[in-house]
């Protein structure tokens, strides 16, 4: 139990200092991860599942071009460096 709550915790550090914007999204989307990750990377779906684009970041905040991405709803998927999803947002792409 003891190491739930402390996965808990780490996730909700993620997901508290984890920024995404502009909102909604238009050629560059914004990322800014919690100061003591060292790396993570983002995979962008569409709402049907298919994996659109994915990023790793090496510093944080960094900008990514999205413009290949066409209009609509996409949810952005964290994964820490030790694979371990920890954010999962959705954003609107113009």
């Amino acid at each position: 139990m003891r190491s739930s709550a402390a996965s808990d915790v780490y996730k909700r550090q993620w997901q508290e200092k984890t920024v995404i914007w502009p909102s909604p999204v238009g050629d560059y989307l914004n990322i800014s991860i919690p100061p003591s990750a060292s790396m993570a990377s983002i995979s962008i779906y569409s709402l049907n599942g298919v994996l659109a684009r994915q990023f790793n970041i090496l510093k944080s905040p960094s900008t990514y071009n999205v413009s290949s991405l066409t209009s609509g709803i996409y949810s952005v998927k964290l994964t820490d460096i030790n694979g371990k999803t920890v954010v999962i947002k959705k954003i609107i792409k113009l």
